[in-house]
């Protein structure tokens, strides 16, 4: 890695395109030196659904952050997500054959291909396979086994795929722009990295990143990925649900949730009343608080449940001792983080980029942690392209690259 690398992030998020650009130094120091935003109408629950409508707002912020970065963005890392994507946790054994030795370099590099060994979904392919800590018997939690003297090796690995066509929808919108994708990333991944310190990755943090199309979310604990997930919920559900109990257009409802929405109901809030105006109609009408927060809290609460349902199924909720931490533009919804500790009964905070340095105000936001955890993702890959382990050589986070997807896609 040179000096300076030039390090470019895209999410085509539900709401919102955003493509950030940044300068990367071997001290994994970031600084962002172009940020390009547009509207987005192509996508829809984080998954491309007008192809020729998503290039175009490509397009637009790739021009606004190209004109202020004073450069010509040629590959990119891109973020994926949607319904399809799924985490699950697989487990790799080996024996170890020479009890004198231990463990050796080929030792590993089977019980990783072992581990990998997980039966995808039909017609799709592993986003990540993140390995965790290695086991020698019944001693857990070892980083580097070489050496170490035993019967049994074993690593977990979570594997995180997705839908191999609908990846592939989203890398050809970049590529109509003329822009190579590098790599593609889960959105849970890039918003935790971003927003989560080795503290709390070794404590357990849980991250949830509530877009306006999905909630992504990702469980940190001993320093590893322990679990992840992808909801097709997200702030236009609220929206939505606003608009069919108050019965009114979408965009008025937005205008509700936006300046006087809460995540929960707030105790004053018995006959009061807020009042919106309708320029087309030429009317104001007015709408019970109560009810709107009411609606609000419901369709929040459930999502939420549903994490932690999810969670409790898998014996993982006592992973959480570092709290939860909220992320997406849906985080700013005022006391959503009272609503997360009650839930979870655990501390809840609203993201900053707190594993990153030099990041100005206006992005250090919930509605930024994906495309910034991009650039975190990137650097560290460019970075550490492959790390060793005895004589091995093994990608951190073995993420697939578009060639290999492709051919990854065709052999399974």
């Amino acid at each position: 890695m040179t000096s300076l690398d030039t390090i470019v992030g895209i999410e085509l998020g539900t709401s919102k395109i955003c493509v950030l650009v940044a300068e990367a130094d071997e001290r994994d120091g970031l600084r962002i030196i172009g940020v390009g935003q547009n509207i987005s109408n192509g996508v829809r629950k984080g998954e491309i659904c007008d192809p020729t409508l998503a290039a175009n707002e490509l397009e637009v912020a790739l021009q606004k952050a190209e004109d202020m970065a004073g450069i010509d963005i040629s590959r990119a890392y891109l973020g994926i997500s949607g319904q399809h994507v799924r985490g699950a946790t697989n487990r790799g054994l080996h024996p170890i054959r020479n009890r004198e030795k231990g463990v050796t370099p080929r030792d590993v590099e089977i019980v990783l291909k072992n581990a990998r060994s997980f039966e995808l979904d039909e017609n799709c392919n592993r986003l990540h396979c993140i390995q965790q800590n290695y086991c020698v018997d019944d001693v857990d939690n070892i980083r580097n086994p070489v050496g170490y003297r035993g019967s049994n090796l074993t690593v977990e690995m979570h594997i995180i795929q997705g839908a191999y066509n609908r990846i592939e929808n989203s890398i050809q919108v970049v590529r109509q722009n003329n822009v190579d994708v590098h790599e593609v990333a889960f959105n849970g991944l890039a918003s935790a990295l971003a927003c989560l310190g080795t503290r709390e990755k070794e404590h357990g943090a849980l991250v949830i990143d509530i877009g306006a199309g999905v909630t992504e979310y990702l469980l940190y604990a001993g320093g590893r990925v322990r679990h992840s997930g992808v909801l097709a919920v997200g702030g236009d559900h609220v929206t939505n649900d606003i608009a069919i109990g108050l019965e009114i257009s979408v965009r008025a409802a937005e205008d509700l949730k936006m300046n006087h929405g809460s995540a929960i109901v707030l105790p004053d809030t018995d006959g009061r009343r807020v009042s919106l105006s309708s320029g087309i109609e030429q009317m104001t009408r007015d709408f019970s608080l109560r009810t709107l927060q009411t609606i609000m809290s419901l369709r929040l609460e459930e999502t939420l449940k549903f994490i932690y349902k999810d969670l409790e199924k898998q014996k993982l909720l006592h992973h959480c001792q570092a709290g939860v931490v909220l992320s997406g533009g849906t985080a700013n919804t005022p006391h959503l983080d009272f609503l997360a500790e009650r839930i979870f009964n655990a501390r809840a905070t609203r993201a900053n980029a707190r594993a990153m340095s030099s990041i100005h105000q206006n992005l250090d936001q919930p509605e930024f942690m994906t495309c910034l955890g991009l650039l975190k993702f990137g650097s560290f890959q460019a970075r550490t392209e492959k790390r060793r382990i005895g004589g091995l050589h093994i990608s951190p986070f073995s993420m697939s690259i578009p060639g290999i997807f492709r051919r990854d896609a065709r052999n399974n």
